[in-house]
């Protein structure tokens, strides 16, 4: 029994030590002191914005609210037959059909508004339903339309949302390719820097300067409010003060508008996603220091291992026994016999294999630190991505030293045999920073290429000559082990296999909500076209059948 309990204390194989997150298979948390500092942050902020919004635009509205007062008293003063109550509904009536969309014309004439439900207008409404822009200057009225927008926007909304989040994937691989370029090889960030500036560059250049300078042309509006209208439409705040498409009503104008909102969204995504990770990578930066500052000083006290199974240094070094040598009087056979349960308990206790999750654009690494007797060992290393858009990561080994000696990009799984020359810590990082949307989740192995004897993992000394029931033992030991490595990768294998179903039967189930939609506004317009083209025949015919 006492050399069981000293098996229990050491590691039967090589355990991994995450990072992060702080518990493989577990996502961190963030900080409740963190959470309270952001809430202080935005609250301050929205205190502070609205204190510059008041004194930006409090005097303009006093000055106008002055000079309409103004503008009456000198009407009043000037026709001193109008009745005040009589004038107040006027203007009233005035402003009501300003808001529907009436001008006056040359010599005091009304100008009717253009049709504001014809074919291209309502393209152009379900356009700002889908993407959540919500001008607010066009809505349904009828309990009907109502009706019908929320449905539209419930189905239109989320398939939307897949297409932008896959374009924005696909923005984000060329840029990951270009960045990969062989001609940035010596120049260390350099490129992650200019690809990203070539990327605000060019998306500001192109979604906010031309389309300002062309509302500039067609609109009637300053360079200024050109800008204006682009971001806010872009970001999908959409206040309904400058709507595009109100004075040109071309079908191919408003055409080019939703094209150019559809891009656009894609290219503000991903800048407001940039700003996003700079802001978390800020919080996360705060709330490891604050996880670093919990940890028990070192005045004796051992920290819990429970709270934190990773230490600063993130690295966990193996305790070896110096004791190779069994009891003397005992056996080896029932020394082996003894140890059974307590090695079946070590691969509780120390698991060879981990599956995690890998947020999108995050890198994990895990950390295990070998001895210089172990250079003479091989281990086989093999990962599978069994979950998670493409099924694919970046992976990477390094020495103790931070020297990279191993890479593979964009991997769906890897097999490989290490040794790992000299003693120290080694790092084998996952990373997800490709991905902006979708998380993974990754199975990770790492064993010895040979399975170590019972003996072995008992810690005692390999006897020269095997008896039959010694044989019989490693025998079984060793067939127990090969099964359970394949059954660990079959697993993984189906759980992979299930998720690429699985997300196969989303893609059909949203490529035949499209269709389904695509054959409703088919049949809705043909019957708006047939009516339109007939409609006026039949009328006149049975107007001339009552005539």
């Amino acid at each position: 029994m006492a050399l069981a309990s000293k098996m229990t204390d050491q590691p039967q194989r090589a355990a991994l030590t995450p990072a992060l997150p702080p518990h493989p298979g577990q996502l961190k948390t963030m900080h409740w002191k963190v959470l309270i500092a952001l809430l202080a942050v935005i609250v301050a902020y929205l205190f502070l914005g609205a204190v510059g919004f008041h004194f930006i635009e409090g005097p303009t509205e006093e000055t106008r609210q002055a000079d309409l007062q103004a503008l009456t008293a000198k009407f009043m003063s000037e026709h001193s037959c109008v009745n005040p109550s009589n004038l107040t509904a006027f203007f009233t009536q005035v402003l009501d059909a300003y808001q529907a969309g009436y001008r006056l014309g040359p010599n005091g004439s009304v100008v009717a508004p253009a049709p504001k439900w014809d074919y291209p207008s309502a393209v152009f409404f379900c356009m700002t339903v889908i993407t959540t822009i919500g001008y607010g200057n066009l809505s349904p009225s009828t309990s009907g339309g109502q009706a019908f927008c929320c449905v539209y926007a419930l189905i239109g909304i989320p398939l939307l949302a897949i297409l932008l989040s896959g374009i924005a994937e696909r923005v984000k691989s060329a840029k990951e390719r270009i960045q990969a370029c062989e001609c940035w090889k010596d120049k260390g960030r350099v490129p992650e820097v200019v690809t990203t500036l070539l990327y605000f560059v060019f998306g500001i250049l192109l979604f906010i300067f031309v389309p300002a300078a062309s509302f500039t042309a067609l609109e009637g509006w300053t360079f200024s409010e050109g800008m204006y209208y682009s971001f806010v439409t872009l970001s999908t705040i959409g206040f309904g003060d400058y709507v595009a498409g109100q004075k040109v009503v071309s079908a191919i104008y408003k055409f080019c508008l939703s094209m150019w909102i559809y891009l656009g969204l894609v290219f503000m995504s991903g800048v407001i996603s940039t700003v996003q990770s700079l802001i978390e990578r800020g919080a996360k930066k705060v709330d490891a220091k604050i996880d670093a500052s919990d940890l028990p000083s070192e005045t004796g006290e051992e920290p819990d291992e429970a709270a934190h199974p990773a230490s600063k240094q993130n690295v966990v070094e193996q305790q070896k026994s110096n004791d190779n040598k069994g009891d003397n009087g005992i056996e080896l056979d029932v020394l082996l016999l003894a140890t059974l349960p307590a090695v079946a308990q070590c691969f509780d206790q120390y698991p060879k294999r981990l599956a995690f999750e890998l947020p999108d654009n995050e890198e994990f690494c895990f950390y295990q630190a070998f001895d210089k007797s172990e250079s003479r060992d091989s281990f086989l290393l093999r990962f599978r991505v069994v979950r998670g858009g493409n099924n694919d990561v970046d992976f990477l080994v390094r020495s103790p030293t931070g020297e990279k000696i191993y890479s593979k990009l964009r991997a769906r799984s890897d097999e490989r045999a290490f040794k790992f020359m000299g003693g120290g810590a080694y790092a084998f990082c996952f990373g997800n920073e490709f991905s902006t949307v979708t998380h993974k989740v990754v199975q990770f192995a790492l064993d010895r290429s040979r399975a170590p004897s019972l003996a072995e993992e008992a810690g005692v000394t390999p006897p020269t000559a095997l008896t039959l029931l010694q044989s019989e033992l490693e025998a079984v030991h060793q067939q127990l082990v090969r099964a359970e490595a394949a059954q660990t990768m079959h697993r993984a294998r189906e759980v992979e296999g299930r998720a690429l179903s699985d997300d196969l039967n989303r893609r059909v189930a949203t490529f035949s909500g499209i269709l389904a939609v695509a054959v409703l506004a088919c049949g809705l317009g043909q019957v708006a076209a047939l009516k339109a083209l007939f409609g006026g025949a039949v009328r006149q015919a049975k107007i001339s059948q009552v005539a």
